[in-house]
């Protein structure tokens, strides 16, 4: 379980990263559109839920379809709109997003957002900055480090149960097997 609580997370990460180098990409090379954007988005407890439901939707997606890489990777250097596309593009991806009660544009953005106010949230709590600072140096918004400290908990919780719902690998290969032996008979 350690192995696949690790990999959840990865999996996690992996698809929030994108959305964050595609923030600093925008923020250089088209002006800080995307940055502004991401740094509007507002979570407040029922959208955090959507975008968790969102991302659990997208992990159970691409376990079940590894032809979904593509549309779920290498997104760094894409806008939010290009990912917002892409995301569009692959209809099963389109459906685990919508299955969730978002949009592909909310969840580029979520995205976006949840990486740049839980990397700041923490760097504020570990090196003891005020919240003004982190704001002025990360462009965060302040509503979503509040949010973020005053959910600490129940995040926590939910990341947790997040790992615990997503299907574990030994099931994954049970499938594959089934699959490889219904094939020979």
């Amino acid at each position: 379980m350690p192995y696949f609580a690790a990999r959840a997370r990865a999996l996690a990460l992996a698809l929030a990263v994108p959305c964050l180098l595609a923030s600093t990409a925008a923020a250089q090379g088209q002006g800080d559109k995307d940055l502004k954007a991401i740094s509007a988005y507002t979570f407040t407890m029922p959208k955090y839920r959507q975008f968790m439901n969102a991302m659990l939707n997208l992990g159970k997606a691409a376990q079940a379809d590894p032809s979904l890489g593509p549309a779920l990777e290498n997104s760094g250097d894409l806008s939010i709109d290009q990912l917002t596309a892409r995301y569009n593009s692959a209809p099963s991806v389109k459906a685990a997003i919508t299955k969730a009660g978002m949009t592909p544009r909310e969840l580029a953005l979520a995205q976006g957002a949840f990486l740049q106010a839980g990397m700041s949230y923490g760097l504020m709590k570990q090196m003891k900055l005020s919240p003004d600072s982190v704001v002025k140096v990360t462009g965060v918004s302040r509503a979503n480090l509040e949010f973020f400290r005053a959910n600490e908990a129940e995040i926590n919780r939910m990341s947790k149960e997040m790992e615990a719902q997503m299907p574990s690998e030994k099931a994954s290969d049970e499938a594959d097997a089934a699959d490889a032996a219904d094939s020979t008979d």
